[in-house]
């Protein structure tokens, strides 16, 4: 089902914006607090794509299970 970017949730967005950026394959990323308004399933997801960076990753984020996964 496909719905206008103005139309998702805060969650949507999210995911919406981090799948955008994993596809442009930039070689640095500053994340800040990049799991917010992520279920369960998108965070394991975004650890793993992470971990699978081929780049500098610089992180803040409160959710040490999710930087344990990628540093």
């Amino acid at each position: 089902q496909e719905k206008m970017a103005a139309s998702l949730s805060g969650g949507e967005k999210h995911r919406l914006m981090l799948s955008r950026l994993m596809l442009e394959r930039p070689n640095f990323l500053l994340l800040d607090e990049p799991d917010n308004h992520l279920d369960l399933e998108s965070i394991i997801a975004l650890g793993e794509a992470l971990y699978n960076f081929k780049g500098v990753v610089l992180c803040i984020s409160h959710d040490r299970e999710l930087v344990s996964a990628f540093a």
